[in-house]
């Protein structure tokens, strides 16, 4: 069964992480149709987890690795026994998740919106049984050498370094992932066929108030077909 996973450590966005795990969990219900289990890897107190997530989570398994490279820990092959699909949490599903042939591609992630050279961990697909765990195996190693190493290229690089240049959502499935800065601040409506919108960094989606995020950003469930 596909996994789709999130990441929310510390006091992120101010607090508001839960909001987050909440709408991007619901967004995904209302647009994929795939079978699949919404997974959080939280270092929320377990009350606050129960409370405030509304989805299955687990702790981290290294706890102290920061921000971002919380990721890094999907890679770990005892993550998830299938295919694994990630989204950082200031994104935002606007159309159909059910992308054609996804289960036959390669590891699949973002070309970085401004830096196109490096990749970026904003959303990811990881095939079943893929060759990818170096990634998690050569950065266990030194945790504090890698951070140190790729410094503000983050997790983006460290995936590079170990996978070389990968395919990414930009080629396979062009104008369907966009990012908020690039391609949708200050239109009046969302690019034509686009599906995801990505936010790295500020501003955040509860900052924003144009009406396709009011009818997008929000933890509404999926309503029933239609008989």
């Amino acid at each position: 069964m596909l996994t789709v996973a999130c990441v929310l450590k510390g006091n992120w966005c101010a607090g508001r992480g839960p909001e987050y795990v909440r709408n991007l969990k619901a967004s995904v219900e209302r647009n994929l149709s795939e079978k699949h289990r919404f997974l959080c890897v939280t270092d929320l107190d377990q009350e606050r987890a129960r409370r405030e997530l509304g989805c299955e989570w687990r702790r981290p398994k290294h706890p102290d690795w920061p921000g971002w490279w919380g990721k890094i820990e999907i890679f770990d092959p005892e993550f998830a026994p299938g295919p694994i699909l990630f989204f950082d949490l200031d994104t935002v599903i606007v159309g159909p998740l059910d992308f054609p042939d996804m289960h036959e591609r390669p590891f699949t992630c973002l070309e970085d919106f401004t830096r196109p050279a490096l990749m970026a961990s904003g959303m990811m697909y990881l095939p079943a049984g893929a060759e990818l765990a170096r990634v998690y195996a050569e950065f266990v190693k030194n945790p504090a050498w890698a951070v140190q190493f790729c410094g503000d290229h983050g997790d983006g690089l460290w995936m590079q370094l170990q996978l070389g240049r990968c395919w990414t959502w930009q080629t396979s499935d062009p104008g369907k992932v966009v990012s908020y800065k690039v391609h949708v601040r200050g239109q009046a409506e969302l690019p034509a066929g686009a599906r995801v919108v990505c936010f790295h960094g500020v501003p955040r989606p509860h900052e924003i108030d144009e009406p396709w995020m009011i009818d997008h950003w929000n933890d509404a469930p999926r309503l029933p077909e239609a008989a």
